[in-house]
């Protein structure tokens, strides 16, 4: 048979292998032929290679499909020729990638800024720029084609009803009841309330019109029972489902916990480990912004994503044809790559607030993390998660559990790999950077929302926990840091915790950004024997007082008392003027996905105006060290990698005296071109404490190399840390 030019006949040992891309660019071993424009599908389609021709069939429905899109859709114009890639991956069906990058220079003169050529982005998506993917796929009970690229998948319904989810669901409870170990085959004890659904009967699905929520006054009500039509969507969609599941208790935190008795609260809150881990079925309502938004809906996805997003209701397209007098029927669809990325990234969360609202939720973090079973209603696709597998409508997700990724880790914490005591404490720091991204309505809730992980972790090590760290590995815990280190945040009034926890932060802007900015551990986290504590460094004493009865919820007060080499420093506050404006240095802190590390550092240009409305952005700092050598001062300078903001409203002035606390080094191998590896010291950058006489609060941290002359005339002391 020849072979064609255009799609190389799909055959996978004539495609390039592009398997050693990065790991956020391949989900395991891929292979990709790029085809230069999707006119040469057609002239080949055209001289009878049928491959091309089906490959053009899907790329031709997806843009009728796409223009036709009616309010409250907006339709796209993806005509036109685009490159197109052929991916092929072990076990998977095709993808196509089809690319258009619009772009064009133009010379603007801006109201504070010289004229200079810069690149538009601001050209429309659809015909001049669009990003969309094409998933082929066959039917197990439809004529299949001879292509072995075309690999057996599954239609995601475009709408969801309640019989198709039940079917699904019971389909994988009886897979996982009957192969894996994830649920107790004995009857837990029931948590203080419950709903019992058995009586329940279902009303019309119309939802309730306000939050419904226990309080004091209430209780004696709800315990007589509940009117259906109270009850939010969401809740009713749940209780329906539970009940064809044959289902008769259901917890929901709103209605089990008396909402405004903080005693009944703290009780409840501080044994949710529990509650969760012995739960028979976690529902999750992934992409419902609110209680009254429903699972039972229609499906839509986010198709194409630049520096803008389109999104579409789901669709399925069928391609029929015949080889050697032999029909065959393929399915197309936009690919679900968005919803699956949901679930297995855990670096940057800032961009699922529209998909899965839930999963941006601090609270519903430790839901997924100890929860044996759970069903996910996501806006494209229900996906199903337990401790041995996940599974989704597409089928797609079936490859991804023993890979390394956000759903893998999940389990980590009942494998044998991390039975290993320090290797756990390891795997706290990725989990305080996963959870750090994610919203709360009270950020004095930082702690309480984690609680419930930190008792079923404690399990695990046995150790003394305090503000969100482990007293074993209490010095390296210490040096976290903001991923953009920007003086933008602030710490909570009054403190939720104190200076020195990564529960202190704080964003004052819009909390959706919150993973923008958020505490993490990147500069410790090469690998678990990469950083090295200061012989010198010794916790001494540490005393944590919690606000309630839940020892691991919010704290009152806590005290580090450590002994360390300490080098005296004046703060510097700088502002970089130029004959335009002010500008503003942002530096960010990048962890690549072969633990390298890399600093950005990007400069802005804010008018004047602006500057004078928020000097506070435009600020950055440096310490200034003093060293008496011979018959000379040296003077060196270094930067602050800020936790908060500088200024006046946070008393940090210019000029002022500060200490850095040398705590250890790690081998980082920086990325661009440095050689690898480099030795960093890392210290926090302490000032004196505004509310206790003696002690110092945390404002940052500075790394240095660790040969650096700064520390030859450090002395060793005692600090009281608060």
């Amino acid at each position: 048979m020849p072979i064609c030019d255009v799609c190389l006949n799909l055959y996978w040992d004539l495609y390039p292998d592009t398997s050693s891309r990065s790991k956020d660019q391949t989900l395991g071993n891929e292979k990709n032929h790029t085809i230069g424009s999707s006119d040469s599908l057609v002239l080949s389609a055209n001289l009878g290679c049928e491959r091309c021709s089906i490959l053009h069939q899907g790329i031709d429905a997806f843009r009728q499909y796409t223009a036709s899109l009616l309010p409250p859709w907006e339709p796209w114009d993806l005509s036109g020729p685009c490159t197109v890639d052929i991916i092929l991956r072990p076990g998977r069906s095709l993808h196509l990638g089809l690319t258009k990058s619009g772009h064009d220079w133009e010379e603007e003169q801006g109201k504070d800024s010289v004229t200079q050529p810069r690149l538009r982005y601001d050209i429309p998506l659809g015909r001049e720029k669009y990003e969309i993917d094409i998933e082929y796929f066959t039917l197990a009970d439809h004529p299949a084609p001879p292509w072995a690229a075309f690999r057996l998948g599954k239609q995601v319904p475009e709408i969801l009803d309640k019989k198709m989810a039940i079917q699904a669901i019971q389909d994988w409870l009886s897979s996982c009841t009957d192969q894996h170990t994830c649920v107790s085959k004995q009857l837990p004890k029931l948590p203080t309330r419950v709903l019992d659904l058995a009586p329940l009967a279902a009303g019309k699905p119309i939802g309730g019109s306000k939050i419904i929520e226990t309080q004091k006054k209430t209780l004696a009500m709800m315990k007589r029972g509940i009117p259906w039509s109270t009850l939010p969507r969401t809740f009713q969609d749940a209780i329906e489902i539970s009940q064809e599941l044959s289902i008769q208790y259901m917890w929901i935190d709103s209605l089990c916990i008396i909402q405004d008795d903080t005693a009944d609260w703290e009780r409840e809150s501080s044994v949710m480990a529990t509650i969760y881990a012995n739960t028979y079925l976690n529902i999750a309502a992934t992409c419902s912004k609110t209680s009254d938004d429903g699972c039972l809906k229609l499906r839509w996805m986010e198709a194409m994503v630049l520096d803008q997003v389109w999104s579409c209701p789901v669709k399925n397209v069928r391609i029929e044809g015949s080889h050697e007098g032999r029909p065959f029927e393929i399915f197309a669809r936009l690919e679900q790559w968005r919803a699956h990325e949901d679930f297995l990234k855990n670096d940057n969360v800032s961009d699922i607030h529209i998909r899965s609202p839930l999963l941006a939720r601090a609270w519903v973090f430790q839901e997924l993390y100890l929860s044996a079973r759970t069903i996910h209603f996501h806006s494209s696709e229900m996906i199903w998660e337990c401790k041995e597998c996940v599974r989704c409508e597409c089928t797609e997700l079936k490859n991804e559990m023993n890979r390394e990724n956000a759903l893998s880790r999940r389990r980590q914490l009942e494998i044998p790999f991390l039975s290993d005591p320090n290797q756990r404490l390891f795997f706290w720091l990725s989990i305080v950077n996963e959870y750090c991204q994610l919203n709360l309505t009270h950020e004095s809730e930082r702690l309480p929302a984690l609680a419930g992980f930190a008792s079923r972790f404690q399990d695990q090590i046995a150790e003394k926990y305090f503000g969100g760290m482990w007293r074993n590995d209490l010095v390296r815990m210490l040096l976290w840091c903001l991923t953009h280190p920007k003086a933008e945040c602030i710490r909570s009034r009054p403190p939720s915790a104190p200076s020195w926890s990564w529960a202190s932060i704080v964003e004052y802007e819009n909390p959706d950004t919150r993973g923008d900015n958020s505490p993490q551990y990147i500069l410790v986290q090469g690998s678990c024997t990469s950083f090295k504590q200061d012989v010198n460094a010794k916790i001494l004493k540490v005393v944590c007082t919690a606000s309630g009865i839940n020892p691991f919820g919010q704290v009152s007060t806590g005290t580090i008392f450590i002994r360390g080499i300490v080098i005296h420093s004046i703060l510097v506050r700088r502002r970089l003027l130029t004959h335009i404006g002010v500008n503003a240095v942002s530096t960010t802190i990048n962890l690549n996905w072969d633990n390298s590390v890399s600093i950005d550092s990007l400069v802005s240009t804010y008018s004047v105006e602006y500057a004078h409305k928020f000097p506070e952005i435009c600020v950055a700092a440096d310490l200034i060290f003093e060293q008496e050598e011979d018959d000379a001062v040296v003077i060196t300078r270094q930067s602050l990698l800020p936790d908060i903001r500088l200024g006046e409203k946070e008393g940090i002035l210019d000029g002022d005296g500060v200490i850095c606390l040398l705590l250890g080094t790690s081998e980082i191998p920086w990325s661009r071109g440095v050689k690898l590896p480099r030795i960093m010291a890392s210290c926090l950058v302490l000032r004196h404490s505004i509310n206790r006489e003696g002690a110092f609060e945390r404002i940052g941290i500075m790394m240095c190399d660790s040969d650096s002359i700064i520390f030859q005339h450090g002395a060793s002391r005692v600090v009281e840390l608060v």
